[in-house]
């Protein structure tokens, strides 16, 4: 099982907190989001797990 996520966004207001996401998660890999703090990690988490929609 593998999860793809091609061109996500998500901007509050004019800013985007990221654009143009690309990535495929793959069954048995570990993965870690980092990034200094107020970077959207959480934000991304969000959208991800669907509690916030994308833009």
């Amino acid at each position: 099982m593998k999860i793809v996520i091609e061109n996500l966004g998500k901007r509050f207001n004019r800013e985007w907190i990221f654009k143009n996401f690309n990535f495929t998660f793959e069954q048995g890999n570990c993965y870690a989001i980092v990034g200094p703090n107020g970077s959207g990690k959480s934000t991304l988490m969000q959208v991800l797990w669907g509690m916030v929609p994308p833009s």
